[in-house]
């Protein structure tokens, strides 16, 4: 079997989410928490959870959201949430979106 290469899912992660290609980003950062799991994946499953929040996948936004707040807490070199410079900061502000969208998808069904 191949050998998996983290630079390389990194990469191709970034660049998929640079395309709005969520999907593939997903595929690639899931690959990548799998292959590396005792590696900090906070940054990668912060990505993804916010990959999922593009995708209006919510309630695995959310998972990847709370598991994100078990780890420790890192400081973002790039944002992802405008204004907001932590993981966990991060995550719990995807988490309370989706909550809210959750919420408001049942009201208005």
């Amino acid at each position: 079997m191949a050998q998996v290469n983290p630079i390389m899912l990194i990469s191709a992660a970034q660049i998929a989410m640079s395309k709005n290609n969520y999907d593939d980003a997903v595929k690639h950062l899931s690959n990548l928490i799998n292959a590396f799991p005792k590696v900090t994946p906070s940054i990668a499953l912060i990505q993804r959870c916010n990959c999922y929040y593009q995708l209006k996948e919510y309630q695995k936004c959310i998972d990847d959201g709370l598991t994100v707040l078990n780890l420790p807490d890192l400081q973002l070199q790039e944002e992802i949430v405008a204004g907001i410079k932590s993981i966990h900061a991060t995550a719990k502000h995807r988490i309370a979106e989706c909550k809210y969208k959750n919420i408001y998808i049942k009201n208005n069904m």
